[in-house]
């Protein structure tokens, strides 16, 4: 996962929001081995689980982001459903998951890419991920028209 744990923090049902516009390593790497980047996007991933509610600034998230920067795993509350009953648990809710995969994006094989390189390729990857949520959200996304995708 691109985003990382941080990321984790973010998901809550109907929202689409992923950390990207830092993370480049995936971009540098596929440069190294010539390896084309292939935009995945997974729609109703958000929808499996809620969270106690963390807002910004709350003693909460406040206290999950220093557990994270200290053992690396994002420690989020889940809210599921449970075994006999739907209304709190640790099992994820019941939610379709459809995954779509976007055209590879052919990359060249450099040994030592530049970061002018890294950008060009990484905003390439952005697009294509932002093309592929515009064009399948009418079809996999609750409510189409207030969704949309927000890259950090």
């Amino acid at each position: 996962m691109v985003g990382g744990a941080r990321e984790s923090f973010k998901c809550k049902p109907g929202i689409y929001e992923i950390i990207l516009k830092s993370r480049k390593g995936f971009v540098r790497i596929a440069l190294k081995t010539g390896t084309p980047i292939v935009p995945v996007f997974t729609f109703g991933e958000t929808d499996l689980y809620d969270q106690v509610p963390n807002p910004p600034g709350s003693w909460l998230l406040w206290l999950q982001e220093r557990i994270r920067r200290v053992i690396g795993v994002a420690p989020c509350i889940p809210i599921g459903r449970g075994f006999f009953q739907y209304s709190f648990g640790l099992i994820p809710r019941r939610h379709v998951l459809t995954t779509v995969v976007g055209a590879p994006i052919e990359v060249p094989k450099v040994e030592q890419p530049s970061n002018d390189l890294i950008a060009e390729y990484h905003k390439k990857y952005v697009d294509s991920l932002t093309q592929l949520f515009e064009d399948h959200k009418e079809k996999y996304v609750d409510d189409p028209k207030t969704a949309k995708l927000v890259i950090e």
